[in-house]
């Protein structure tokens, strides 16, 4: 019965302890505790409180520094984002969505990209060419006045924006051509 007991008092003082030990470390001065274990514990609790103000301020300087290279970012239109979206357009004159739309799928998978989705309402196809690595693109049409078809084409190489004009340019000089045989009717 004895050991019962001692195993009792023993688990009521490590509960006090704890209690007294969370107690310290979230008020603004450290509770006063009995003896030496209570000056180990005030201690520890000064430690973790510089450790959290420390922690906490650098924690703010890193978010405030994220926020404010976020926000230049996204206000930020510069030559460069002009140039690359007059590599992704091109007009074609044509009037037939649909033609055009199925011209961009035949010509992504002539160039190795398989269709992963295509919507005639919205006016886009997503394909993905799987080759040695992986390259996603997305092309868009659109009315462009009574005449014109306006064609964007958005690449991606592993979830990065492609900026080298290089595969734009390929990519439309085979939808010239496509378009052209497609306009004369001839397959």
């Amino acid at each position: 019965m004895r050991v019962g007991n001692v195993q009792v008092r023993a688990a009521a003082f490590t509960r006090r302890v704890a209690r007294k030990m969370n107690a310290a470390m979230f008020a603004v001065r450290a509770v006063p505790f009995m003896g030496r274990v209570g000056s180990v514990l005030n201690d520890t609790a000064r430690k973790f409180r510089k450790i959290d103000c420390v922690g906490l301020a650098i924690f703010l300087l890193a978010f405030a520094a994220g926020c404010q290279s976020s926000r230049s970012q996204i206000f930020r239109t510069d030559a460069s984002a002009v140039q690359l979206r007059s590599f992704q357009t091109r007009t074609f004159d044509t009037s037939d969505k649909i033609t055009t739309l199925r011209t961009v799928m035949a010509t992504l998978q002539d160039l190795g990209f398989v269709i992963d989705a295509a919507d005639d309402v919205i006016g886009s196809v997503s394909a993905t060419k799987l080759e040695k690595y992986r390259l996603r693109m997305t092309v868009t049409v659109r009315p462009h006045g009574t005449n014109q078809m306006l064609v964007r084409a958005n690449a991606q190489f592993n979830l990065k924006a492609v900026e080298d004009p290089g595969p734009y340019q390929q990519f439309f000089e085979a939808l010239g051509k496509a378009i052209f045989l497609a306009m004369h009717q001839v397959d």
